[in-house]
């Protein structure tokens, strides 16, 4: 930043900063300095801010944490020596650090005039000394003049291991001025008499009469516990001196009931904001006679209050200044609740989450009239895709700006355009972990137009981390202009990391968010308001989009460290690249070609000394065993991605062993009868050999008793070892895609009812997706290609692999490209082997030749181009190449019908074909008015769906006018009618 002498306030998110900008942040002349994500500067910025001798305001977060970062307690005297006038001071840090003998004395050369003082996490110890030394300042003041400790401090803000009478005494011995009180403890032991809280501290609160705020909450991020040693009487001793409080904040006291929390609303008669947390004893009789007193309450947060019900929430209801209503985890509310809310004239924000709703109580939100601008539904289970209109069918269409439908596994792709066309004006919207949410929902997003302004243009936040559908396709649609005021982007880390970070660097402004992370200032603030949430020129990320280029081979060693040896189609391999995807690790197969006994080779046997597959390797070690491998993945990479697939750090051993024992269940039980049946219906036929039906028989007895035993498992939990995705579920996941997809036996999973809810969630996770496509590449590539050799005029000479005489799988073939793949083009030295590649690579290649603006004539032609290419291979090919083999090819194969998995793709590809369809109003084609591989790429698969005994697959183009047109018109081309002629002369070169 340039010399202003006239700043005077900086507030700034510090994340990508560090040492070399503390002298740009430490001016002489600032009165306010606010920082966030400090992580990577170290504690000279507190030095150097002591110079700042007219600083008022201080907030520093997160200081020096994230690389070890030297920070010192002399660090912190300089900062309290040389700000002499600061009123607040707030340092989300732990003082732990900051251990010296003169901790306590240094406070003495503290600002007078501060007022406000916010500590992150402070040892009882270190507080307790640092109170005594300001207690006998206190009592000397009267003999001999020394120095005062906090004369003029009014709020205290702190977290400690224990809150405890002691220190409450402390406190209000050292601190008579204090109107704000707010303590937090996080006990890591079950603590005991005398370093807990009793109804004897309680009474000590407040001597003075002067408290307006106190806040005593005891957290359960370590330990599930509470302030067991308070009571009734404790709470009721506590009011008789805190009759004036206006706001009330107690969290973790179980064993006080309706007697203490009606004692507090009927003797705070200036209440205004009051919250409860894990109330375990807390019911409708607290507002029973709520009516009765003069309670203005504006602000009121009820969590874990488990024994609330409707008929609470409609007393609470007549209190009509509700202005911020939290009830997140009472899960025994629903519908009639929210009716009672819905007319509240002044509620702005409700918070819903894991309450027992469904679509009718948005309905009632949506004919209410309250104004709200924050709605959060997260884990609202019963909620489906209709909830969209019934919200919006009224006045919160016109006030809401924030909501949130994460976890809610009804909510889809449908519900996501259904918010689009209704033009809501949202600023955060917040997707996250829902399995059915994919690219068709964030293209809706793009395309979203409020008030006749820019795509995407109101939403500043968006957070679609964990969601299934997502793909890299995703991120090309965060590129300008689209979303143009985003400023917060949550997304799964496992997607294409190079264009993510292309993405970062693209827009500067943005934060992206990869590890779970959540975005803004979410909910209750204990340190404020309670509530806050809280060109022309080709950029890295067209060039990156233009190129398309693999990373150099020093960057890719970097980028790949892990190496999984085994073919991708083997259940073991894809177990252990589906766990890898999972925890975002980079890693590269190394094919192992099992026909030429290359398992059993010695340096193979060296990796695994059974010689099968898989065998992993990365930095530090080798592990087989596929299961033993996923393991190790879970906690050698514990910080990379999903970091609960193998359970939450707070479940400790209990949430392990709850995934351990399905693990087990999966490989004794499971896994021996799907694997051989597996291999009989599945593997045989394409070796060559007969399917033993006596082996299949036997297996599938075996099956249905384990699946038996699952159906009534999952009708209880949504996954195997909880509410969670973890390792239990992923080892199912490859012997089950393998029957389900190429078996006749996609029953036994399909027509279980919990199974088949199981089985749609977990496949639908962009990992599986992915380990999917590794093992499918799709088989109209051959088509594609020779369609873009037609229309640039190119000779060429095609040469025939018969792929059910498996000469795809010949050594003079397989030397050319990946053994799985179905295309090789070959030029001079150059060989490429995926068909939208070959595309690329013959327009790049042959510009002046046949259709020169096939591929565009600059650089934004060409990246609006690209969008289309990946939406075509990321989103539109994997259902229309499902439509192809069930409507085209399996007819003729005599292979029976799966309505279900047609019945699934066409509603997939008929989401996709509602974007293209409101695209192709506006345009010819999908990239402008000229033909383009945009709308090449998308030809083989339309054609067969089109013209497939089935009229079903026709219909899904003819029925959306400028989809029909369009197609008409691409499939009528030249190019395209000589490849249908060779696939009529020459089937064989297409198989």
């Amino acid at each position: 930043m340039p010399p202003n002498p006239s700043l005077r306030s900086i507030r700034l998110d510090c994340a990508r900063l560090e040492d070399a900008a503390i002298d740009c942040l430490a001016r002489p002349d600032l009165h306010e300095l606010m920082l966030l994500n400090c992580d990577n500067i170290s504690g000279r910025l507190l030095r150097e801010v002591g110079t700042c001798q007219d600083l008022r305001v201080l907030s520093l977060n997160a200081l020096a944490e994230r690389r070890g970062l030297p920070i010192s307690f002399s660090d912190l005297q300089q900062l309290l020596n040389g700000c002499s006038r600061l009123e607040s001071l707030r340092l989300a840090l732990d003082f732990s650090m900051f251990d010296d003998p003169n901790f306590s004395h240094v406070w003495a050369s503290a600002s007078e005039v501060l007022t406000s003082l916010e500590i992150g996490y402070i040892p009882t110890t270190m507080l307790l000394e640092l109170l005594t030394v300001a207690m006998e300042s206190q009592q000397c003041m009267h003999h001999v003049k020394g120095p005062v400790f906090f004369p003029s401090l009014q709020k205290l803000c702190l977290t400690v291991d224990f809150i405890t009478d002691h220190l409450i005494g402390s406190i209000s011995t050292a601190l008579p001025s204090l109107t704000h009180l707010d303590l937090q403890d996080a006990p890591i032991i079950e603590p005991t008499t005398s370093s807990d809280l009793t109804n004897a501290g309680l009474q000590q609160i407040n001597p003075n009469g002067k408290l307006k705020h106190i806040s005593l909450m005891r957290s359960q991020e370590f330990l599930f516990t509470s302030f067991r040693r308070v009571n009734d009487p404790g709470i009721l001793l506590m009011v008789e001196k805190c009759s004036n409080l206006e706001s009330v904040c107690l969290g973790g006291f179980s064993r006080v009931t309706d007697t203490g929390f009606r004692a507090i609303i009927h003797s705070c008669s200036g209440l205004h904001k009051l919250r409860v947390s894990h109330g375990s004893q807390l019911t409708d009789l607290v507002f029973h006679d709520i009516i009765a007193t003069s309670l203005c309450l504006t602000h009121v947060s009820l969590r874990w209050c488990n024994l609330l019900t409707d008929v609470g929430i409609e007393r609470l209801s007549f209190n009509k200044d509700l202005n911020v209503l939290d009830l997140r985890d009472c899960r025994s509310l629903g519908d009639e609740a929210v009716r009672s809310l819905s007319c509240l004239p002044k509620l702005q924000i409700l918070l819903l989450d894991g309450t027992d709703i469904s679509d009718q109580a948005l309905k009632n939100l949506g004919l209410g009239s309250c104004p709200l601008a924050s709605l959060s539904l997260r884990g609202c289970r019963k909620l489906t895709n209709d909830c969209i209109p019934l919200l919006f069918s009224g006045s919160v269409k016109q006030s809401l700006q924030v909501l949130d439908l994460s976890r809610i596994p009804g909510i889809t792709d449908d519900g996501i355009m259904l918010l689009a066309r209704s033009r809501t004006p949202i600023i955060e919207l917040r997707m996250r972990e829902n399995p059915k949410i994919g690219d068709a929902a964030v293209m809706a997003l793009a395309s979203m137009l409020v008030d006749g302004g820019t795509h995407g243009s109101s939403l500043q936040l968006l957070d679609l981390y964990d969601c299934g559908g997502i793909t890299p396709l995703a991120i090309r649609w965060f590129k300008k202009p689209y979303f143009p005021r985003l400023r917060w982007l949550g997304v799964t880390g496992s997607l294409n990391r190079v264009m993510v970070d292309a993405l970062v660097r693209s827009r500067p402004f943005l934060h992206m968010a990869c590890r779970g992370e959540e975005l803004g200032n979410l909910y209750w603030d204990r340190s404020a308001d309670w509530y806050r949430h809280d060109d022309d020129d080709l950029d890295e990320l067209e060039q990156w989009i233009l190129n398309g280029e693999p990373l150099p081979e020093g960057e890719a060693a970097m980028a790949a460290p892990v190496t999984v040896y085994g073919p991708m189609i083997s259940p073991a391999v894809a177990r252990v690249a589906a766990c890898l995807l999972e925890k975002d690790v980079p890693f590269q197969v190394e094919p192992v070609d099992m026909s030429k006994g290359e398992h059993k080779s010695p340096s193979f046997l060296k990796l695994q000394p059974f010689g099968q597959v898989p065998a992993f390797k990365d930095s530090l070690t080798t592990v087989f065993e596929s299961r033993a491998i996923c393991r190790y993945i879970c906690d050698q990479y514990a910080d990379s991605g999903n970091k609960t697939l193998m359970g939450r750090k707070e479940d400790g051993a209990v949430g392990r062993a709850a995934i351990e024992q399905w693990i087990e269940a999966e490989g004794q039980s499971f896994n021996p009868p799907s694997l051989a049946m597996a291999f009989q219906l599945a593997f045989a036929p394409f070796m060559g050999r007969a399917t033993d039906m006596a082996v299949v028989e036997q297996n599938e007895a075996k099956l249905v008793k384990v699946l038996d035993v699952y159906e009534q498992w999952l009708g209880e939990s949504q996954y195997f070892a909880g509410d969670e995705f973890s390792l239990a579920d992923l080892v199912h996941m490859p012997n089950t895609d393998l029957l389900v997809h190429k078996t006749n036996k996609a029953g036994l999973f399909t027509e279980r009812k919990n199974l088949a809810r199981w089985w749609d969630e977990v496949s639908a996770r962009p990992s599986w997706k992915k380990v999917v496509e590794m093992q499918n590449p799709a088989s109209t590539d051959v088509a594609r290609v020779l369609t873009c050799l037609f229309e640039k005029n190119l000779e060429f000479e095609l040469v025939r692999i018969d792929t059910f005489k498996r000469e795809h799988k010949l050594p003079e073939f397989i030397k050319l490209r990946d053994p799985t793949g179905q295309v090789t083009f070959k030029h001079g030295d150059k060989t490429i082997v995926d068909s939208r590649a070959i595309c690329r690579y013959l327009c790049t290649q042959f510009p002046e030749d046949g259709n020169r603006t096939i591929y565009g004539t600059g650089s934004l032609e060409r990246a609006s181009i690209e969008q289309w290419l990946q939406a075509e291979a990321q989103s539109f090919d994997a259902p229309s190449s499902e439509l192809v083999f069930h409507l085209a090819f399996a007819p003729q194969l005599n292979i029976p019908a799966d309505e279900a998995r047609i019945a699934e793709n066409e509603k997939k590809l008929q989401q996709m074909l509602n974007v293209y369809d409101e695209i192709l109003a506006k345009n010819r084609f999908l990239a402008g008015d000229e033909f383009t591989l945009a709308d090449l790429s998308h030809l083989p698969n339309s054609h067969y769906i089109a013209n497939a005994r089935s009229p079903r697959g026709k219909k899904l183009f003819t029925s959306k006018k400028h989809v029909a047109r369009w197609y008409d018109e691409i499939s009528s081309r030249p190019s395209w009618k000589q490849v249908v002629k060779m696939q009529s002369e020459h089937p064989g070169a297409f198989e």
